[in-house]
């Protein structure tokens, strides 16, 4: 849930929120800085403190990231605050600790210096590189807002998990979305709306599930679909283009499923039984075919076709076998002459790979043991004397363009390049 509340505010990254923080006035007894040389010193001589005692650290500083320390409160607690900042000086984080543990004021700014995220953290690692804000729980209310600082979110918590509904804004001010939370799931309808405020979706969910009766529109006027769920599943479902044409249906559970992006069909899935379960097509912004595969729980199984934009031309070829690559990868030219084939074993290459030039000539021959070079011959055009080789995992490729263009030699070294590169531009 963590991660999931994490995921929730990077989605909204895009953002800057407005309340103003001014640190507690109790003196610092310990000031760590790391400079912008990665150079950390840590600071704890009252004289030196003294001189760091009236420095506002919400301004620009010299630092990467500062750490105060403040005396202990009569309660024996003990406070700091985390601050790093932006390449040109301008406060990036700002967190609240208390007795080691994140806990308090959360901000984050942009480097122009708005406001980003204004948030409240009650627990979680007491920095601010990514690992430690995964462990962030956050409570009370998120806001949002853009590098123009609009308000274009507002998300709120209950001891780390969603509650009330979390509220999504246009830059200039309309709703656009709300999603209605209770202790961490979705409970009601979901609702997005155009910048006039009509309804463009209207989602039902209980307890985090879709559940009965959801609808879509492109417009006021024009359905794009109308959806009925069961604990989930997807029983009956109508799907419509902006012109008003059905484009696809399901029905008892069977059918297919029609998404759109920007008004256009973008892949048609197939569902049996309420789930997404078999073919799968995704098409060009010109409606043409772009790919084609299966999946299987929520798994790509079986072969996968890749085509050439605006022809039935395949370019690429592939086999999956529980969401892996598995057996024969094969690439086409435009032409349709053969341009590669290349063995794989689970996401590995694995056995013997081949790739021509344009003219039908022998570019290359490889031999692979789990992703290692074990042997190799490449070849210039018209020649069947290999122009370099490796052997037992040591050796030079030579590689050339599809039309025999030489392009760079790379050393292989017990199966691997001396150089952080692919060995097969194909």
């Amino acid at each position: 849930m963590k991660k999931k509340i994490l995921c929730i505010m990077a989605l909204i990254i895009c953002s800057g929120c407005g309340s103003s923080f001014r640190s507690d006035s109790t003196a610092i007894v310990s000031l760590q800085l790391i400079d912008r040389n990665g150079f950390a010193e840590t600071i704890s001589n009252q004289d030196r403190l003294s001189t760091y005692q009236n420095i506002d650290f919400l301004q620009p500083q010299p630092y990467q990231k500062v750490l105060r320390v403040y005396k202990r409160t009569d309660l024996g607690k003990s406070s700091s605050v985390v601050t790093s900042y932006h390449d040109n000086g301008q406060l990036w984080h700002h967190l609240e600790v208390i007795d080691g543990r994140a806990h308090g004021l959360y901000q984050e700014y942009y480097s122009n210096g708005q406001l980003k995220i204004d948030a409240f953290v009650i627990e979680g690692v007491a920095d601010i590189h990514n690992l430690a804000q995964a462990s962030w729980i956050f409570d009370k209310k998120s806001s949002v807002r853009n590098e123009q600082g609009q308000v274009i979110a507002e998300i709120f918590y209950d001891k780390g998990l969603l509650h009330t509904p979390s509220i999504y804004y246009y830059p200039e001010g309309p709703i656009k979305k709300i999603i209605p939370y209770q202790q961490g799931l979705i409970e009601g309808y979901l609702e997005e709306f155009d910048f006039d405020g009509n309804i463009l979706q209207k989602i039902a969910y209980h307890k985090g599930e879709k559940e009965g009766f959801s609808v879509g529109y492109w417009n006021k006027e024009q359905l794009q679909f109308s959806e009925i769920y069961q604990k989930n599943h997807l029983i009956e479902a109508t799907y419509f283009d902006p012109s008003g044409e059905k484009i696809a249906e399901i029905y008892n559970g069977s059918g297919q499923k029609a998404e759109f992006i920007e008004g256009r069909l973008h892949q048609l899935i197939t569902f049996s039984e309420g789930i997404a379960e078999g073919e799968i097509k995704v098409f060009n912004p010109n409606r043409s075919l772009h790919a084609i595969y299966s999946i299987k729980d929520q798994k790509k199984q079986g072969e996968e076709k890749i085509y050439y934009n605006g022809n039935s031309q395949i370019k690429l070829c592939l086999y999956w076998d529980d969401d892996m690559i598995q057996g024969m990868v094969k690439t086409w030219y435009p032409s349709g002459k053969p341009e590669s084939q290349r063995e794989f074993n689970q996401n590995k290459r694995h056995g013997t790979s081949v790739a021509w030039y344009e003219s039908g000539d022998v570019m290359l021959i490889e031999e692979y043991d789990r992703d290692l070079l074990i042997t190799a011959s490449y070849f210039k055009p018209k020649d069947d004397t290999p122009v370099s080789q490796i052997a037992q995992g040591k050796g030079t490729a030579t590689l050339y363009t599809s039309n025999g263009i030489f392009l760079k030699k790379i050393s292989y070294e017990k199966g691997k390049p001396k150089i952080d590169e692919e060995p097969l531009l194909r």
